[in-house]
């Protein structure tokens, strides 16, 4: 997270300047590549980042020159499970692949042991012993039913679970989707726990949830159940006619209760989840005293909420997982290609 800031970075003080700079880099990153052949030519510089064809999104992971073909392999196979998803040389997915998808192969997870969160606390792990019993899916414990447009990575060891959700260039954490939605859907919700009394047949069709409507689409319907838990995490409730507080900070808040149900049960001590950001962007950007950007204001409002078990949710950023990468044997080569595709600098 940015502190004293928001930090000024080549003068960079807002998200579209910011994604600017980001994207010139990624541009001058596939010249020098000559990866112009591998690039969908619908994405051009006036369009935002350079994207990957469909069949060449495996280009988006960075790979050493020198590795044998069985250690691409490896590395790439990463990927196996959301390819669609990591097209944008802007995907925080992507980016998470090339870094600890690297690591892992290669057993260098150890590296990241120690890194501290924004507040002092462990953001992954205290010691290098316990990478080496870690194991990484590619997706959550499938408890939320609803699909998400990115999907965590689920650190565990044999006495922990760690989400760990990267973000790049985005303007601020996920939002709540359902307020995007056309006002005629069945799920559209207007962030404020309409009266949804009228609706009620139509959801009750639609959905099979009976009675019980609190007016939010994730209350009372499969097993997702919002609603059931939030109230001992969080303090939070529905109730009509107020904004509702996930709806733009439903991103942490998954991540969260990814990493601490099991089975339909609530184990606040099984877990934590780690948020990722790039210190330059400036959604995340805080002053000496208080929140300045929106992702680092949702971050605020679900750690103080949290109170007491703030730990939940922890900050770390890409310059300091680069700064540690850096300190390891033979992960130069790394450290220099998210300098050169990212401009992402160990700090």
């Amino acid at each position: 997270m940015i502190e004293n800031g928001p930090r000024k970075v080549g003068g960079l003080r807002t998200i579209d300047h910011y994604r600017d700079g980001l994207y010139a880099q990624q541009w001058r990153y596939a010249a020098a590549r000559r990866l112009n052949g591998a690039l969908d030519p619908t994405h051009t510089p006036a369009t935002g980042a350079p994207f990957f064809r469909p069949t060449a999104a495996s280009g988006n992971v960075i790979l050493k020159i020198d590795d044998d073909a069985r250690m691409r392999t490896r590395v790439l196979g990463q990927l196996a499970t959301r390819r669609s998803y990591v097209r944008s040389m802007a995907s925080p997915q992507a980016l998470a692949h090339s870094v600890f998808g690297n690591l892992a192969v290669r057993g260098q997870l150890r590296c990241l042991a120690g890194l501290e969160d924004d507040v002092g606390r462990p953001l992954f792990f205290e010691e290098p012993a316990e990478a080496d019993d870690l194991t990484i899916d590619h997706g959550c414990g499938n408890w939320l039913i609803e699909s998400r447009a990115w999907l965590p990575q689920v650190w565990t060891t044999a006495s922990s679970r760690i989400v760990v959700d990267p973000t790049l260039a985005e303007d601020g954490v996920g939002s709540c989707d359902r307020l995007r939605l056309d006002p005629d859907d069945v799920e559209y919700c207007n962030g404020s726990f309409a009266d949804v009394a009228d609706l009620r047949d139509s959801y009750a069709a639609v959905l099979d949830v009976g009675e019980g409507l609190t007016g939010c689409p994730l209350a009372d319907y499969g097993e997702t159940a919002y609603w059931q838990f939030l109230p001992r995490l969080l303090g939070w409730r529905a109730v009509p006619g107020e904004v509702c507080p996930l709806a733009f900070t439903l991103q942490p808040v998954q991540d969260i209760l990814d990493a601490c149900l099991l089975d339909g049960d609530m184990d606040l001590t099984r877990g934590h989840a780690v948020l990722i950001v790039d210190a330059r962007n400036p959604s995340f950007a805080w002053s000496t005293w208080r929140p300045t950007g929106g992702g680092s204001q949702a971050i605020d409002s679900v750690r103080g909420a949290l109170g007491a078990q703030d730990d939940l949710l922890r900050i770390g950023t890409w310059q300091m997982i680069a700064r540690a990468i850096g300190q390891e044997s033979g992960l130069g080569w790394l450290v220099q290609a998210l300098r050169e595709k990212y401009g992402i600098e160990p700090a």
